[in-house]
């Protein structure tokens, strides 16, 4: 069962590591002192003023959602997308380099002229890995 997270706590804990003030904070997000020590003691926090809270404090506040139950698959299946999209790409244009090599090869070109190109794509392709 996940642990109850009280955001108010994780935003006032964070706030407090890179040494900003109830005024400081409140000045980020554009209300009062007080209203940054409200915010502080609520378990939860509406979603606009988390995101903003996200971007003046430099922290994704959800990512302790991500760690158990329904987020965490959403995560995974966002992750497992973009490694799909990222194959799909892969394969496109490694059927091109098939589909280059079969015209090439049925209209009787040099083997060289075939493999020079490939060679180029396949040499970028590994920089692009390794980096």
């Amino acid at each position: 069962m996940p642990i109850p997270v009280h955001m108010g706590q994780l935003i006032k804990q964070r706030a407090k590591e890179k040494g900003l003030s109830l005024r400081a904070v409140g000045e980020l997000i554009n209300r009062s002192r007080q209203a940054v020590a409200h915010i502080y003691k609520r378990a939860s926090i509406d979603s606009v003023l988390l995101k903003r809270f996200c971007e003046v404090l430099e922290v994704d506040f959800l990512a302790v959602y991500y760690e158990d139950g329904f987020l965490k698959i959403v995560r995974e299946k966002e992750r497992d997308r973009s490694e799909i999209g990222q194959l799909t790409k892969e394969l496109a244009e490694q059927k091109e380099i098939v589909a280059s090599f079969v015209s090439a090869l049925t209209n009787n070109k040099p083997v060289v002229q075939l493999i020079e190109p490939a060679f180029k794509t396949y040499s970028m392709a590994i920089d692009a890995n390794e980096q």
